[in-house]
């Protein structure tokens, strides 16, 4: 019993004295986030942690080095905000200079950087800055997302009055990220939806010269539970006749499926084709 008591006071005084500590920076795992977007050339450094009670940050930037390869152009980076979330700082950084948009995928160097800032240790004001810092920096092309539907499922139309259906098994999964002067690329791109849409429709019922004018997409697509990169979407038959006569509705529909994804202030699309039968 005693030892265990020795051993809650001990946990009890480190965590103490972790509170307590000395307002510090460390920047030994910053890490700069490459270009995505050349007619607006910003980027983030993460990676940087504040430890202790620190209520004041300043970036500096030191004289740096970043031209494009030919060097044609030079550019300078400058601020543009510092975001602080819990111990973990964002710097979001851009570059200025004559040649901007930015010559594609062509842009190298080195921005060099130190954190000040100040806090409270044990009623006291301290300040610090943290060592001088380089990061890589390159403007790069977002990679493209794969779409898959090698293994699509269309179920029948499960309710002959409303014509509504799901489809699944479209997996949307994002190569390998190639790495630049063997510097990693480090961007976290966001999907900002998954859309299927009808390009072209055939359907109607085996029997009589009824057709289906058109397929809805009723709902944004959902990831299905339990998976990071599998879509279920839910369709409804337009355009025609309902209820729908039981077995008797078959066809065809083109589909565009589409991913829509972001970084850095740019937004791209990427999409493909796939044909489906509808039947109830």
């Amino acid at each position: 019993m005693k030892q265990v008591v020795s051993i809650l006071m001990t946990l009890t005084v480190a965590l103490v004295m972790h509170a307590q500590q000395s307002p510090d920076v460390d920047v030994s795992h910053a890490q700069a986030e490459f270009i995505s977007n050349d007619d607006k050339p910003q980027f983030a450094v993460v990676g940087i942690v504040v430890h202790g009670d620190v209520d004041t940050l300043n970036v500096v930037v030191h004289p740096s080095a970043i031209q494009s390869l030919d060097g044609k152009y030079r550019y300078k980076p400058k601020v543009v905000e510092t975001t602080r979330l819990d111990s973990h700082i964002t710097i979001v950084l851009e570059l200025s200079g004559k040649g901007i948009p930015l010559p594609d995928d062509s842009v190298r160097g080195v921005v060099r950087l130190s954190v000040r800032g100040a806090g409270t240790f044990r009623g006291s004001r301290v300040r610090f800055e943290s060592k001088r810092f380089e990061l890589f920096v390159a403007n790069a092309p977002l990679s493209n997302p794969v779409i898959i539907t090698n293994n699509v499922q269309v179920d029948p139309i499960s309710d002959n009055l409303t014509g509504e259906f799901k489809m699944r098994g479209v997996l949307v999964r994002w190569p390998t990220k190639e790495s630049i002067d063997e510097v990693e690329d480090i961007r976290e791109i966001r999907i900002d939806s998954v859309y299927a849409r009808a390009v072209s429709v055939d359907i109607g019922p085996a029997v009589g010269a009824q057709r289906y004018k058109s397929l809805l997409s009723l709902f944004p697509a959902k990831l299905v539970p339990g998976s990071s990169n599998e879509y279920e979407f839910t369709f409804k038959l337009v355009g025609g006749r309902f209820p729908l006569a039981k077995g008797q509705v078959k066809g065809s529909a083109e589909l565009e499926i589409g991913v829509v994804y972001s970084h850095g202030g740019i937004t791209k699309r990427r999409v493909r084709k796939q044909s489906i039968a509808v039947s109830n």
